[in-house]
């Protein structure tokens, strides 16, 4: 491999750099060379030079290869947190995919021109497991202002598209010693009903496997593999394999969720070794009296959204022991697609398989290849659907809207987006379904934000089917 002029590398595995992102036109490129081992790096973003102050900002974030390296997450400074009221785009949720490619955006939203001059604005953290070169790059920033001015009462936002372009090429420092080859687990991670046994295998002969059962970082210190792990509760597994003479494997993680409580459906039975990627069916409770989940409270503002849409067997519970339904977590593509093909009844299949990354026996295979072929999801090009790919609420008001146009429902609404402080930040794609969600009360904002490409939360999207349903039963 060439080495880079700019070589740095530490004997640590988190290498924090600091990355200005001037908002002024200027080419930036950066040459990082990590050591053999060193699997994860961060990068410290900050805007310099703006000197009009600003509401809000967004900007992307490309990877190369998404097989060698992945933006695993961005965390904000806790000033710009405050002063957006909490209205962020992370990325932990994972970006979309084209090819071998992922584009992640970011962002931060506010009410306000409060924003200006030289900000820290957060840290990037990045996973690299390959060794070829890659490249990252951070461009396309929309600086949004409020000018102060009103059209048909409503504000008048300025959008600037800032041209600037940072690129980062990472590569792995030469070593003349092997690796070796990264544990797997068997059974794959998943949701299990009743205790599962877990084989770990290594393919580079000779090699020992260490693991923890907490979550922490294994070492040499940690527990050495034997025998197969059993495990009557939940737990996450992480593993890497050493060998005298080679160099340490890339940890391994597998997470197993362990759902005891009893329930009818799909959910594995003893000596079943195919986990339920989708959440476990949790009891059904008599029609009188409430679903009481322990991280629902009746004060909860998607309290009756989550009690119908479990009822009406559109979501289920993530949990039975204790009785959870998690609805702060995130919502796939493949979850959301299953679910509409539910509500139809799980109609029988005409059609072929459309996609590359849709495997046949997955919970969502049938619901997807029935969604594409009735024009209701078309996936990312490519032949890639992403299908555990964390769905954003501008991706669900376009599936929304064309599961209402497969019905025959009315769909020429439209609502005016411009009084939401980040319209300029909905995808050109997305503008119309959004337009029309917004109208019709399916998706709402959150302090005059639409969030476009934020997470589409289980809270979220049950108050979402309750609206939609509601919609078109009158």
């Amino acid at each position: 491999m060439k080495k880079s002029k700019n070589k740095i590398y530490k004997n640590i595995g988190i290498l924090t750099l600091i990355m200005l992102l001037i908002a002024q036109s200027s080419a930036f490129a950066y040459n990082l060379v990590l050591e053999p081992g060193q699997n994860t790096f961060e990068y410290e973003i900050e805007f310099d030079n703006i000197e009009e102050p600003f509401a809000s900002a967004q900007f992307e974030i490309s990877v190369s290869d998404k097989n060698e390296i992945r933006a695993v997450n961005i965390s904000f400074d806790d000033d710009i947190i405050s002063k957006a009221d909490g209205t962020v785009n992370t990325i932990s949720s994972g970006g979309k995919e084209s090819g071998n490619q992922i584009v992640y955006k970011a962002g931060f939203f506010s009410t306000s021109n409060q924003f200006k001059g030289k900000l820290k604005i957060g840290t990037i953290t990045f996973s690299y497991t390959g060794d070829s070169v890659q490249t990252i790059i951070l461009d396309k920033l929309d600086i949004i202002r409020i000018t102060g001015d009103y059209e048909n009462g409503v504000p008048v936002l300025d959008t600037r598209k800032e041209t600037w372009s940072k690129t980062i090429e990472v590569s792995r420092e030469d070593s003349t010693e092997e690796k070796v080859a990264v544990p797997q687990a068997n059974p794959q991670p998943g949701i299990y009903k009743n205790k599962v046994d877990i084989t770990l295998t290594c393919s580079t002969g000779g090699a020992k496997i260490y693991y923890t059962l907490d979550g922490s970082n294994p070492t040499r210190e940690s527990l050495l593999y034997t025998k197969p792990i059993s495990l009557d509760k939940t737990a996450t597994i992480k593993a890497f394999a050493v060998k005298d003479g080679l160099i340490d494997s890339s940890i391994a993680t597998f997470s197993y969720t362990i759902s005891t409580g009893s329930g009818s459906g799909s959910v594995p039975g003893p000596g079943d070794d195919k986990p339920q990627i989708e959440e476990p069916v949790t009891e059904e409770p008599s029609a009188a009296e409430p679903v009481v989940f322990d991280d629902v409270n009746i004060n909860d503002w998607f309290y009756e959204a989550v009690q119908y849409v479990y009822r009406n067997n559109l979501m289920k519970g993530t949990s039975s022991e204790p009785m959870l339904f998690s609805p702060h977590a995130s919502t796939t593509r493949g979850m959301v697609v299953t679910i509409l093909y539910r509500m139809e009844g799980s109609p029988k299949l005409t059609a072929v398989n459309p996609f590359d990354d849709v495997n046949a026996g997955q919970y969502y295979t049938d619901a997807v290849i029935w969604a594409s072929s009735n024009s209701i999801v078309s996936g990312y090009g490519n032949n890639m659907f992403g299908p555990n790919d964390v769905i954003t609420r501008e991706q669900l008001a376009v599936i929304l809207m064309n599961y209402a146009k497969f019905k025959g429902y009315d769909v020429s609404a439209r609502a005016e987006l411009s009084s939401f402080g980040d319209a300029a930040s909905v995808s050109p794609w997305a503008r119309e379904a959004v337009s029309w969600s917004v109208n019709r009360g399916s998706i709402q904002g959150s302090n005059n934000m639409l969030m476009p490409g934020g997470n589409a939360e289980r809270c979220q999207l049950a108050a979402i089917l309750q609206r939609f349903i509601a919609m078109y039963s009158k």
